[in-house]
């Protein structure tokens, strides 16, 4: 949604990212694969991209004969969204307070 891009009908799925130094799950509708790009391979932007927001743009990542689309995911958070993974970080779990006491 955060894309303007309909969701789909099928099942969805969680991919684990870092943002802002923390792990956070992102619902998407669908994994093609999962592939390692060489920094080498990855351009700049292109100054105008139809459909997406300029800032929400990394770069393009050439993978053999296919061009990938990179995402600066910083930049799609909200600033309600990272406070609120600065708020979760301070928050201590009963599980971390009982090894606390342990130690």
């Amino acid at each position: 949604m955060r894309l303007g891009v309909s969701p789909s009908t099928e099942k969805e799925k969680i991919v684990v990212a870092f943002m802002h130094d923390e792990k956070v799950g992102l619902l998407v509708d669908s994994i093609e694969e999962i592939a390692n790009i060489d920094e080498k391979q990855i351009a700049s932007p292109p100054s105008i991209f139809k459909g997406l927001k300029p800032e929400y743009l990394l770069g393009v990542g050439k993978l053999s004969d296919r061009l990938i689309i990179i995402l600066n995911m910083d930049a799609m958070m909200t600033i309600e969204e990272i406070k609120f993974l600065g708020d979760k970080s301070e928050i201590t779990l009963p599980d971390e307070e009982d090894d606390n006491d342990a130690g």
